[in-house]
């Protein structure tokens, strides 16, 4: 992680700090051009259902804000999840990183999830840029392994009748690579059952689609998305698919073989790129359904729009 230089602020000044944030992206003030000249905070990246920022006084922390609670109670079950899901991952011994909190505004309320940051070049994706062959391998191995753990513990869960079942997205950019140790950053979303039941509110994934565009996505995609992160087969295809997005589909061959050393049927390369025309359909639909989303909130409601979106995501 990056070094610590600057004073940490208390959770007190982060709590203001983060309440006049809101009020800037809720009156509509902050937009996508507007931090790009703004002084004190910048967009690291884009979730599903999050912006990734960074404030530039603090900038050991990145920061996930989910703009999508309508009232506190559903931020604190959100937040318990979160809390119970990162336990979990520490159960299955996966690292995470340094962790803070933050419910702001009022109803309808945001939840701030600050992560500690890393240096951008240990970000899998981009750890993987510029390596040879066999150190991208290595790379690979090192995140097949930590997944490894999460379907161990499903396993053993199963094998007690233990209440708990893990998923994990693990495309390699969830991923950060430290000279001694792996991290998985995506903890934003806690995807885990409990007794059979997901514990994620699917609702909360449509909240920046139009009303009206819900049930086709609830019915033909959510459940089946979300579904497959339980699967390890799955988790894989999605890993190797992933590359093509990072433009490095040259290194899926000798990754699959890696790979098919852990899976009882193997994956082959048809499947891969079957899987991610399909994957890629499905985000770019939900990145235009946002974006008729925010046409109708400024143009038709008269309302700001409470996400920050891309212009394009290179799939």
């Amino acid at each position: 992680m990056e070094n610590n230089k600057q004073t940490q602020w208390s959770d007190e000044i982060w709590q203001q700090y983060l309440e006049q944030l809101e009020i800037q992206f809720s009156s509509g003030e902050l937009s996508i051009n507007s931090i790009k000249k703004n002084t004190h905070v910048s967009i690291v990246g884009y979730g599903e259902i999050s912006t990734i920022l960074m404030s530039n006084q603090q900038p050991d922390w990145v920061l996930k804000r989910l703009p999508i609670f309508e009232s506190r109670k559903q931020a604190d079950n959100y937040l318990k999840n979160y809390k119970k899901y990162i336990q979990l991952l520490e159960k299955a011994r996966i690292n995470t990183p340094s962790h803070r909190e933050f419910i702001v505004g009022k109803n309808p309320r945001s939840l701030y999830l600050l992560q500690a940051a890393f240096n951008p070049q240990q970000v899998g994706n981009q750890a993987l840029k510029n390596k040879s062959v066999k150190q991208q391998l290595l790379i690979i191995e090192k995140v097949v392994y930590e997944i490894e753990k999460i379907f161990k513990f499903n396993e053993i869960s199963q094998e007690e009748k233990g209440d708990y079942l893990l998923s994990c997205d693990g495309q390699i950019s969830n991923w950060a690579i430290t000279e001694d140790q792996i991290y998985f950053i995506d903890t934003s979303t806690p995807l885990f059952k409990y007794r059979q039941q997901e514990q994620l509110e699917y609702e909360l994934l449509l909240k920046s689609t139009p009303g009206f565009m819900r049930w086709i996505i609830r019915r033909f995609f959510l459940e089946d998305v979300l579904q497959r992160y339980y699967d390890k087969r799955s988790v894989y295809i999605d890993l190797l698919a992933n590359l093509i997005k990072e433009q490095l589909s040259s290194l899926i061959p000798e990754a699959m073989i890696l790979i098919n050393k852990n899976l009882e049927t193997s994956i082959d390369i048809k499947e891969i790129e079957n899987y991610y025309r399909e994957d890629k359909f499905i985000w770019s639909l939900f990145l235009r359904l946002k974006k008729i989303d925010r046409w109708l909130y400024r143009y038709l409601y008269g309302k700001p729009y409470q996400y920050l979106l891309p212009d394009k995501i290179i799939r």
